[in-house]
């Protein structure tokens, strides 16, 4: 049975598939031309769905600024965010696309980095933070000294500022992994 004489013999057939058509047009011309439609209706930056996504290419740059004042005498140990969503962008834009960790902060979500690094193994090591601006105190307690490197703000599509992040230097890892016991112990048990 061909499906063309079916269609052309039953209306109803038309006009869901005429409806179908026109919602699947509308649809593709929203994602591909969402930007007037999100600058026009300007909507405030915690419901604006697309700041998550804008800006970041620009955080590689600024890293790249922020290792050229680098002190130590060796490149970074590693690279880290404490939430896991800058941490794989910092992986992903930063120069050379480093391995990044994800430090473990009580309160924060849990994620997959949990399950990825022997925090312990980076103890006494020099790091590079990438963390939303200013760094918290409880980022800095895990670290004998901090430097700020470079501040970063990433423009999302409205043109405002979208995310306030900070670089920083990280001298002296303390080892403190907050890890729920469970992922602390998980890793080993794997190797």
């Amino acid at each position: 049975m061909e499906l063309w004489p079916l269609i052309r013999e039953r209306k109803a057939w038309r006009r869901w598939g005429i409806a179908s058509l026109v919602l699947g047009f509308g649809l593709m011309t929203l994602v591909f031309f969402h930007a007037p439609l999100v600058k026009a209706l300007n909507p405030p930056l915690d419901r604006d769905p697309t700041n998550e996504v804008y800006g970041w290419p620009d955080l590689g740059p600024a890293m790249t600024r922020a290792l050229k004042k680098w002190p130590g005498k060796e490149p970074p140990a590693f690279v880290f965010g404490v939430r896991y969503q800058i941490a794989s962008l910092a992986a992903f834009y930063g120069p050379g696309q480093p391995r990044t960790a994800c430090l473990f902060l009580p309160g924060e979500r849990l994620n997959t980095y949990l399950y990825w690094h022997d925090i312990a193994a980076l103890a006494g090591r020099d790091g590079v933070a990438v963390v939303d601006y200013p760094m918290n105190e409880a980022t800095a307690a895990l670290f004998e000294s901090v430097q700020e490197l470079a501040y970063v703000s990433l423009v999302n599509l409205t043109g405002r500022v979208g995310h306030d992040l900070g670089v920083y230097y990280c001298q002296g890892f303390k080892g403190k992994d907050a890890r729920p016991e469970e992922f602390v112990g998980a890793k080993e048990s794997r190797d």
